[in-house]
């Protein structure tokens, strides 16, 4: 798993604070076969991309109001749904 988390901060007067930023992650599955079942695609490649948005706005001295925007990006699986296969052995 690799992780990269990238944000900056801005205070414009005394009464908004803006942040933004960006982040990747990358993860790999490796999935071996057990003895009864065994999963297909045995390997994946997974990539989660991200960036936002926020301001957090002083109203009053108790009382501040926070609004943000977020767009998560996940890349798909080759396969949707991960077939199990069962083995079972036989004589004849």
């Amino acid at each position: 798993l690799f992780d990269f988390e990238l944000q900056h901060g801005l205070s414009i007067g005394s009464a908004h604070r803006l942040v933004w930023g960006a982040g990747y992650r990358y993860g790999r599955d490796d999935v071996e076969d057990g003895f009864l079942v065994g999963f297909r695609p045995t390997q994946r490649d997974l990539h989660w991309m991200n960036v936002y948005a926020q301001d957090d706005v002083r109203l009053r001295s108790n009382l501040s109001l926070n609004l943000g925007l977020r767009y998560e990006f996940i890349t798909t699986p080759t396969e949707v749904i991960l077939r199990a296969i069962l083995r079972l052995t036989g004589n004849g």
